[in-house]
């Protein structure tokens, strides 16, 4: 950069004058935006104070200085504070640290981290106290730790060591002089000679000072010198020598202040100078000096950022900088700050540049007094780039959000109108929308339906209406590949398709119309209107096809299930259908078998019954065995017409057969059944009668054929609504992974679709050596099939 156009606090317009106010200014408002607390005590007595301890312990009238310390501290804290105090003056060289609670504005208790230490000012014992927030006591120990030589520097008082000495020799320190060389007694110097403790280039020096003292008689003044510490290292000195006598003979009585920190301040001094320089000169953040009106000074960033050379910001009043929307609340804010009510304030700027391009900053600003002028010091930041960013997250998000509701709708509603209803409520939320059209397509009949549409133009009673969309060849090859359709000049394309002239005539002039695909299949189009010329971006083409993605899938779901339902239900009609079909042609064959071949075989018996055989024919055995086999058959034949449809269930009802039943099968198999039922003395629907029947015989048949039982529970109850059947047994029970293989459970496997066309569910409960228990539960009112497989 050339050096002319940098900026420089050495200019006419910061004299050396002025640059040491400015110092002074950033050094006293460096220790107001500390966030520690910083007390000065001369005794109990508050001699200085930061505004961080104002803050903190809030006084009345504003000001802590001249107040007693203890007037902020909890009365049981005042002893231990006394104490700390009292340990601080009898060892200035520690700092000591309590927990302790002091009081605010009213009364409030405050927990605080105090920090005590002591230091010397002009032979005056003072007291600093450093007053933390304990809940960020981290904060205040990192900020300490990084502060520290800066706080030494800015608030130790060098003290003075005394040191004396006749014939050369020293016969006398005090304290002073042993922390300034740091030795831990006087022993280390007593009877040692002067010179041994000094630097040996400064030695002559030395040497002619002491001889001129001891040939006028007068004082030597203060001069640089350096002193020999026990590490080997040297201490910069100011030192100054007086004459006196000490038991009628010459001594020297030698006083010397530690200068290393002065010399570092000033070393500290020059090193801020040039850090300040770095700093603004290499910041990102643009730097402002300015009054009400006038800017006083700029770093680079400031004129990279609004575009102005050094030089023309300099000439600028700050409100040609300042948007106009912004200028009363950035006036308001710079009036607050020139009048001190508040340190630091941040404001959230709209800026102009040069060329006229509109920028965010987040303007950080506090008061600075200059030559008895008021000035702002503002820093500001260019946060256009991070809100640019922002909104486009926020943007992203609704976009999610409306994504993953038509996701949500797809997988909670089997209503197309419930879904395209999201999409009309929310989509207008993240893309201009004067109107929105679904349409869908049926591949085979090449038929057009609109689901529904809402805005400019639309049609109350669109809903489900067959239209004809006369796009033309090329437009509807690209849809047909997933590529959205934008026009932005309907009145351009008048010529070009009917389609153009009725959206021209309802009020469109720009529209998208993106194609909505599952799987290579375009089964229809989302389709979206504006009333204003050119008024899609390549950002809304992107919207509208990830809208169109997503509502497609959900379409397609909803009418996957829709045929899937149908077909279920088609499905169930037929199977409930071949049961009826079953029960009708089991209680036909019963019905043959027992009007036709059973009225036969009993004719047959009557006739056997008619023929008298003497005991003594030959004929006896054959007759007898006729007799016997005939009653066989008529038993068997009874047997068969019950297993297939007990005629009593339709004549008697539910509960005389299931008695008739138990009974059978207790004097069949000899297995004792217990029977308990509530709510039978009623009839029932007869397939709710007939399907309650098989599950008590097939649970039966099975404990005949395979539990090895000796003990079965068959319980039966109707409440509203239910009937419930439970069939326990405690036989050896079976494999329950079994009930899943059809091939192994027929019986079973068939009774639980007839009950799930019914709407009920079959339980099946078991474990080998466990028993078996069968649940069934059917229900009453008007049986619908169960979707549950």
């Amino acid at each position: 950069m050339n050096q002319n156009l940098r900026p420089s606090l050495h200019s006419e317009s910061f004299p050396q004058d002025r640059l040491l106010q400015i110092g002074q200014t950033m050094g006293q408002r460096l220790m107001d935006m500390f966030a520690t607390g910083i007390l000065l005590l001369d005794g109990e007595r508050i001699l200085w104070e930061n505004q961080a301890a104002r803050r903190l312990l809030q006084p009345g009238d504003g000001i802590l200085s001249g107040h007693s310390l203890f007037e902020f501290v909890s009365a049981p804290q005042h002893a231990t504070i006394r104490h700390l105090l009292a340990r601080s003056t009898n060892d200035p060289h520690d700092t000591f640290y309590q927990d302790v609670m002091m009081q605010g504005a009213g009364e409030a208790s405050l927990p605080v981290l105090l920090t005590i230490s002591a230091l010397t000012q002009e032979e005056r014992l003072l007291h600093l106290l450093l007053i933390q927030d304990d809940t960020q006591r981290k904060e205040m120990v990192a900020a300490m730790q990084e502060h520290d030589q800066r706080f030494e520097q800015l608030l130790a008082l060098v003290p003075d060591g005394i040191a004396v000495h006749k014939d050369g020799k020293v016969v006398y320190v005090n304290a002073e002089a042993l922390r300034i060389l740091q030795l831990d007694s006087d022993e280390s110097l007593l009877g040692q000679t002067a010179l041994g403790f000094v630097h040996p280039d400064d030695q002559p020096h030395i040497i002619k000072r002491i001889q001129k003292l001891m040939q006028t008689g007068q004082p030597v003044p203060f001069a640089e010198e350096r002193f020999l510490r026990p590490d080997g290292s040297y201490v910069d000195l100011e030192v100054a020598a007086f004459p006196f006598t000490e038991s009628g003979e010459p001594a020297v009585q030698v006083v010397f202040r530690d200068i290393t920190e002065r010399k570092q301040m000033l070393a500290a001094q020059e090193r801020s100078e040039r850090l300040f320089r770095t700093l603004t000169e290499t910041t990102h953040a643009a730097i402002f000096i300015f009054d009400a009106n006038d800017v006083h000074y700029t770093n680079p960033a400031a004129s990279k950022i609004t575009a102005y050379a050094p030089d023309e910001l300099k000439r600028l009043s700050f409100w040609k900088i300042v948007h106009p929307d912004y200028q009363e609340e950035t006036k308001n804010w710079i009036m607050q700050l020139l009048a001190g009510d508040t340190p630091v304030q941040s404001l959230r700027l709209k800026i102009l540049t040069k060329e006229g391009q509109e920028r965010w900053l987040e303007f950080t600003g506090n008061m600075m007094m200059i030559a008895q002028e008021r000035l702002v010091l503002g820093t500001g930041f260019d946060i256009t780039a991070l809100l640019e960013t922002q909104e486009q997250l926020q943007q992203n998000n609704r976009r999610l959000e409306v994504l993953r509701q038509i996701d949500a709708a797809g997988l909670t509603t089997n209503n197309l109108n419930t879904i395209a209803g999201v999409v009309f409520q929310r989509l207008p939320e993240i893309m201009p929308a004067d109107r929105i059209s679904i349409f869908l397509l049926d591949a085979k009949t090449k038929i057009v339906q609109m689901i529904g549409e809402q805005g400019l133009g639309s049609d109350p009673q669109a809903q489900r209406k067959v239209v004809t969309l006369q796009i033309p060849e090329a437009m509807r090859e690209q849809m047909a590949l997933g590529i959205p359709l934008l026009v932005g000049d309907v009145g351009s394309m008048l010529d070009v398709s009917p389609l153009f002239k009725v959206l021209y005539s309802q009020g469109i002039r720009s529209f998208i119309s993106a194609p909505l695909l599952v799987q290579g299949q375009h089964m229809g189009s989302l389709s979206i209107g504006s009333k204003f010329k050119h008024t899609f971006e390549p950002v809304h083409t992107q919207i509208a096809g990830e809208i169109a993605d997503r509502l497609a899938m959900a379409l397609h779901n909803v009418l996957l299930y829709n045929e899937l339902k149908a077909s279920l239900a088609l499905q169930e009609n037929l199977a409930r259908r071949m049961v009826q079909i079953q029960e009708k042609e089991r209680q036909g064959i019963a019905r043959d078998l027992h009007d036709e071949l059973g009225s036969q075989l009993t004719a047959l018996k009557l006739t056997l019954d008619r023929i008298h055989i003497d005991e003594t024919s030959p004929m006896r055995a054959d007759w007898q065995l006729a007799q016997d086999t005939v009653e066989g058959l008529i038993g068997q034949i009874r047997e068969l017409l019950q297993g297939l449809r007990p005629t009593m269930l339709d004549e008697l009802g539910l509960l005389p057969t299931l008695i008739w039943q138990i009974n059978r099968f207790t004097h069949r198999t000899q297995i004792p059944v217990h029977f308990s039922h509530d709510g039978l003395d009623q009839r029932f629907d007869g397939e709710v009668e007939i399907t309650a029947y098989r599950v008590v015989q097939e649970a039966l048949t099975n404990v005949a054929r395979h539990a090895q039982a000796h003990d079965v529970d068959v319980i039966v109850w109707a409440e509203p609504g239910t009937l419930e059947l439970c069939i326990r047994d405690d036989g050896i029970g079976f494999d329950a992974a079994q009930f899943k293989r059809p091939q192994q459970t027929t019986g079973l496997a068939n009774l639980r679709e007839r009950i799930r066309m019914l709407g009920g569910q079959l339980k099946i409960d078991t474990q080998p050596g466990g028993g078996v228990e069968m649940v069934a539960l059917i229900p009453l009112d008007s049986p619908q099939p169960s979707l549950e497989t």
